[in-house]
């Protein structure tokens, strides 16, 4: 929870299930160290990633660049069972041996991201609580570097206006930059401070609690292992992705913060520049216009659909003869190919024995039709018609 980077020693290495004393470069394989600063997989959070670095005691060279004896990128860590934590690792550079001291150093800037994330759940949580009411429960999630989905039990959809009331609500405790702190306790002592547990979980005599916004009069305590930021002002912004079901009576929520969220409104902000760009407009008129060109289409389809339909007569006044072979080769107007291809059919049977070809523009785009009678199919091709 409070170091970034320590140093430590191999206590095992492990690959394809059993211990060996190294690893060499190129080597994927898993790390046990007497202590980590990496978080593992737990509690719904990600495992940290990062790197160990073993320097050469020959070559104290400038920030430690030069003196890289050999270096293991950490790519996941996982905790299989109590007190043991995996890292999972690609040795990048030289090679790694039990027993040898190593730098560690995770990926702070995922770290951080995940905490913003994690935070931001217990927030939206409280919200749910909050506006939808206190039937809802968690019910599991996953929290990552670049969102979190948080499930809860919920019957009903949630509605548009809801979902804005909870997003508006979280945003509200980030910039109040509420203080969240951690307190070790005893499940007994965690209820009576009102803490939230997550369904299902098994917790021991001790308990680790996270409180949002003091302890005198907390926005929110919750039963958790996980990572956080030390207020809620670092969690930078938060904004809902996505609300769903899951199951019968199950929801879920996917969001994002911090610069995920930036970049999301970033995009859409660049979105309706273009849109505004194209309908030659300013960003205020971008929906008066789309609404517009959205009734005018409306009004074109209708006016197509009120079209008479091709009319076969008229077109049978086009028929011509050439050396004993009818046939009718025509342009005409119809907005569907199917159209085009009925009345074809029609006028093959008119003529009973000919060729009849009809030519017309659909969606902007040329369409030829070639139909030959049965009694002239070993004399003609209509692909070859069709292709000249």
């Amino acid at each position: 929870y409070d170091e970034t980077k320590t140093k430590t020693k191999i206590a095992a290495i492990v690959k394809d299930g059993k211990i060996i004393e190294q690893a060499n470069e190129g080597d994927e394989v898993e790390i046990i160290l007497s202590e980590t600063p990496f978080y593992p997989e737990m509690g719904g959070q990600v495992g940290d990633k990062g790197r160990l670095i073993v320097h050469s005691p020959k070559s104290p060279a400038l920030n430690g660049v030069n003196s890289v004896q050999s270096q293991a990128e950490i790519i996941d860590t996982q905790k299989p069972v109590e007190n043991l934590i995996i890292h999972r690792a690609k040795i990048k550079k030289g090679i790694i041996k039990t027993g040898e001291t190593v730098e560690t150093e995770i990926d702070i800037d995922r770290r951080k991201n995940i905490m913003r994330n994690h935070t931001a759940t217990h927030l939206l949580h409280k919200s749910l609580r909050q506006i939808i009411g206190t039937h809802i429960v968690q019910r599991g999630s996953q929290v990552a570097d670049d969102r979190f989905r948080f499930d809860f039990s919920q019957p009903a959809q949630l509605k548009k206006e809801e979902l804005a009331l909870i997003e508006k609500y979280v945003n509200e405790k980030i910039l109040e930059n509420l203080k969240v702190t951690t307190k070790i306790t005893t499940v007994d002592e965690a209820k009576k401070m009102g803490a939230l547990a997550l369904f299902g979980e098994k917790y021991g005599e001790k308990v680790r609690c996270v409180i949002t916004g003091g302890e005198g009069n907390p926005e929110s305590v919750e039963l958790c292992g996980g990572t956080h930021c030390k207020s809620t002002g670092e969690i930078g912004q938060f904004i809902i992705l996505s609300e769903g079901s899951i199951g019968s009576g199950l929801r879920r929520i996917e969001a994002i913060t911090g610069m995920e969220a930036y970049n999301f409104m970033k995009n859409q902000r660049e979105i309706i520049d273009e849109m505004a760009e194209i309908l030659k407009s300013s960003r205020a008129e971008v929906i008066t216009k789309l609404q517009k060109l959205a009734d005018d289409k409306k009004k074109l389809e209708k006016g197509i659909s009120k079209t008479p339909k091709i009319q076969e007569n008229d077109l049978l006044k086009n028929l011509k003869e050439i050396n004993g072979i009818k046939l009718l080769a025509v342009k005409t107007e119809t907005s569907s190919i199917d159209e085009l291809r009925s009345t074809s059919d029609n006028l093959k049977n008119k003529i009973k024995s000919g060729i009849v070809v009809l030519g017309s523009v659909i969606a902007e785009k040329p369409t030829i039709i070639v139909s030959i009678t049965k009694d002239l199919d070993d004399k003609f091709d209509a692909r070859i018609i069709v292709k000249a």
